[in-house]
């Protein structure tokens, strides 16, 4: 038996994200969230977890698009002159490649977000982050520091297969971006192995992110069934698509799609024709 865990990023970042998240653990195979300790929902989204007990949490780490935890004078190599971190992974690189990001203040910001989580009763099983930073060279390693001293045991490798597409048709930069990532995410997965760190063996939903409804993830799932390894991480954004909602994230993301193909039949009947158990982060 294949075990499949279906990870919900962005809870805490906005109130219809949340609660298409929560529509979604609750009507359908949706098993584990990752909680933004910088969003502007995370107190409702604290709520809603300790109501809801059984759903896994992460500490989803993030250095971009939002507002740090710690004033801007104390983090000045991550943020803006208007005291955001900055815009996108994008502009991020361009700095942290020509050695413009401090790794002590990369530290100092992500042990605030943990701290902050449990602050509100939040004890992520596992750790990932927005955009997919954290298994850069140098944050990888404060990373897996931390969550050594927070207790926190399982980690997320962002390695979709090179050159998979599942048919989704992407981009030849998105794809290129994806295969980069890869790279940074298998050399995280063996520092993290080294250390007695606990992950899924496979990672799906980096090139459809955003875009994964009912065909799109049973495409996923079909390709789980041809591959090897026992467990496997599927990576969406459940939420409910609003005119609010879209002008505040532009992303061009299909929330609704995505909550609706957690919930929907033909993917449980899927699930239950080929022998796939849905399970979490804290069952690895």
């Amino acid at each position: 038996m294949k075990k499949v865990i279906f990870n919900a990023d962005d809870f805490g970042l906005h109130p219809e994200v949340n609660a298409g998240i929560i529509r979604a653990y609750e009507h359908g195979v949706l098993t584990s969230t990752s909680v933004v300790a910088v969003g502007a929902a995370l107190t409702e989204a604290a709520e809603l977890l300790h109501s809801h007990p059984d759903l896994d949490t992460s500490v989803h780490i993030t250095l971009v698009a939002e507002k740090p935890v710690l004033p801007a004078a104390e983090i000045p190599s991550l943020v803006t002159e208007e005291g955001l971190f900055l815009p996108d992974y994008g502009a991020f690189m361009r700095r942290y490649v020509c050695g413009g990001i401090s790794m002590a203040e990369v530290r100092a910001e992500c042990e605030a977000q943990i701290v902050r989580l449990e602050e509100l009763g939040i004890h992520p099983s596992h750790l990932d982050s927005h955009q997919h930073l954290h298994v850069l060279p140098g944050i990888i390693e404060i990373c897996l520091d931390l969550m050594e001293q927070h207790g926190i045991t399982r980690l997320r490798i962002p390695a979709e297969p090179y050159g998979f597409t599942g048919g989704y048709h992407a981009g030849m930069f998105r794809r290129v971006a994806r295969d980069g990532l890869t790279f940074f995410a298998e050399r995280a997965r063996r520092k993290a192995r080294a250390l007695g760190f606990r992950m899924p063996d496979h990672f799906y939903g980096m090139l459809s992110g955003g875009h994964t409804g009912e065909t799109n993830l049973l495409r996923l799932l079909r390709a789980i069934v041809a591959s090897p390894g026992e467990t496997f991480e599927i990576m969406q954004h459940p939420g409910h698509t609003t005119p609010e909602l879209a002008a505040k994230y532009p992303w061009g993301y299909h929330w609704s799609q995505e909550r609706d193909a957690l919930c929907s039949p033909a993917v449980r009947e899927f699930l239950h024709d080929y022998d796939l158990q849905p399970t979490a982060f804290r069952d690895l």
